[in-house]
């Protein structure tokens, strides 16, 4: 969704493509809309207003919306352990996602029995191990990161790109409502995998 909107089938026209406006409402309300990069509000600008379109992936009511900004969305991706194969679950007992799996507790890689097992693979994505939340190696091809990194720690409109590590074994994406030019479809950040009302999460069909 995030390519197609930054090609003729999203916000491009005769080559020359605009950015996502920003969904920036400080109550977290879905469909709202604003300018990319402006600060927050309590205003809601509805989806099929002028400004509220602009937050759509094809600036129109037929897109798809708060990809940039609002809730920062956590996606079905994150690390391994230093292992190499079991799946990180979060940062300590306390924050984790709550998939049984490793936390890095205080600097110590310790097994952490959760509620829930981790799906089958084809479900999530599986990234390797690394400390740090630059290291590009580690991306994966189409996911946003890599492909669209313009400076350090910057992708394509200014949007922040990190990577999950072990401190943070979550991806989070969109951005939050208050993050201005930093929010958007190609922002990419990490955390713990426990629950926050500031974040949500997106439905994904696969098959």
């Amino acid at each position: 969704v995030a390519y197609l909107s930054h090609s003729k089938y999203g916000t491009c026209t005769d080559g020359i493509c605009q950015e996502i406006g920003i969904n920036n409402n400080s109550s977290y309300t879905t469909g709202c809309g604003s300018s990319a990069g402006s600060s927050s509000s309590s205003t809601c600008n509805s989806y099929n207003t002028e400004l509220g379109k602009v937050a759509s992936t094809t600036h129109n009511i037929y897109g798809v919306y708060d990809m940039s900004g609002g809730a920062r969305d956590y996606v079905m991706g994150n690390i391994v352990s230093s292992d190499g194969t079991t799946m990180m679950s979060g940062n300590s007992s306390s924050s984790n996602s709550g998939y049984t799996g490793i936390i890095y507790d205080g600097g110590n890689f310790t097994t952490y029995t959760g509620t829930y097992s981790y799906p089958e693979d084809k479900y999530y994505d599986k990234y390797s191990y690394g400390r740090s939340d630059s290291q590009r190696i580690r991306s994966k091809l189409g996911d946003g990161i890599k492909e669209v990194l313009n400076a350090s720690n910057y992708g394509w409109y200014s949007d922040y790109s990190y990577l999950a590590n072990s401190d943070l074994p979550w991806f989070g994406r969109s951005g939050l409502y208050d993050l201005g030019s930093n929010a958007g479809a190609f922002y990419s950040g990490s955390d713990y995998g426990n629950a926050y009302t500031v974040y949500s999460s997106r439905l994904v069909i696969t098959p």
